[in-house]
């Protein structure tokens, strides 16, 4: 009994940095608004969150309509990348990102839109390990 991607459905729609940075998190939550509108008209019921600049996370209920969603969102400009089960799928036959991961979180930093990572502590799970054996 194939439901054919019924339930609940999380992807993501990322913006190209340049993008990102032109809309804000306002322009995104603006970006996200839009989209719903145009996604309902076109018959698609899918709820639209601005989680970050330049980030869009699409939830959907329904059988077909993650495909509907990726297809629209990999038309609209300024796409990084479309994902949905940790999968990118990239537009304009692209293979690899315009902002690699890296890139993007050294901009986020310098941005103020992420906060530096902690440095973990080394060798703390080596010692646990140990005396678990």
């Amino acid at each position: 009994n194939n439901q054919g991607g019924a339930g609940l459905k999380m992807m993501f729609a990322v913006l190209t940095m340049r993008k990102a940075e032109q809309l804000q998190k306002k322009g995104t939550d603006e970006l996200a608004s839009a989209w719903n509108a145009m996604l309902r008209n076109g018959g698609v019921n899918a709820n639209l969150y601005a989680v970050d600049p330049g980030r869009i996370l699409i939830v959907t209920n329904g059988p077909g309509l993650p495909h509907q969603v990726q297809k629209f969102v990999l038309e609209q400009e300024d796409i990084d990348w479309f994902e949905q089960d940790s999968q990118r799928t990239y537009p304009g036959g692209r293979t690899k990102p315009i902002d690699s991961d890296e890139e993007r979180k050294v901009r986020e930093l310098e941005l103020g839109w992420r906060q530096p990572e902690k440095e973990k502590p080394k060798g703390k799970r080596r010692a646990k390990a140990k005396a678990r054996e």
